[in-house]
């Protein structure tokens, strides 16, 4: 019995009994060639690496069209300028509408440097001697929000939400 069908035409279809090269005399079992499912199964590997090759030109395109497009939904916020002049802020009361995020713009034109705080807003920066920082804060209700340079805490202004 060198190789043999199973009795059966769903069985015959799907496996082939033969003697084992490795231990002769024990049957074993092997699913026969499916011409149609090897197809298949090649079809959905062309399809993938088709898939593949298209992902790096998806990526390219857009990475050099993204800068094309319109970023209405990366608006920036208004800005808003504050100097501090070392001895008092300018202007003392900063006006902001409410509702709205917004970017202060910190310029320190002291000698030194300065620690812009507000404990109401949960915010401080460092503002070195001559440079210009940016915080951001917001959207606020109307309201007064206190800040103050945490080196001199007598030197103080109010950020104002109408």
């Amino acid at each position: 019995m060198n190789g043999f069908q199973m009795p059966g035409a769903a069985v015959s279809a799907a496996v082939r009994v033969h003697n084992s090269p490795h231990v002769p005399g024990t049957p074993a079992i092997r699913p026969l060639h499916c011409p149609r499912r090897l197809s298949m199964q090649l079809q959905v590997i062309r399809n993938s690496r088709y898939q593949l090759m298209r992902l790096p030109g998806v990526f390219l395109l857009l990475f050099f069209c993204a800068p094309l497009a319109p970023h209405a939904w990366a608006d920036d916020p208004p800005e808003i300028a504050l100097t501090y002049l070392g001895d008092r802020f300018d202007p003392a009361e900063v006006p902001v509408p409410a509702n709205t995020k917004v970017a202060l713009r910190i310029t320190n034109k002291a000698a030194a440097s300065m620690e812009w705080e507000s404990s109401a807003l949960h915010r401080e920066k460092i503002v070195p001697a001559g440079t210009t920082t940016t915080i951001f804060i917001g959207p606020l209700r109307p309201g007064r929000y206190e800040f103050f340079d945490d080196f001199h805490p007598n030197i103080r202004g109010n950020v104002v939400v109408r």
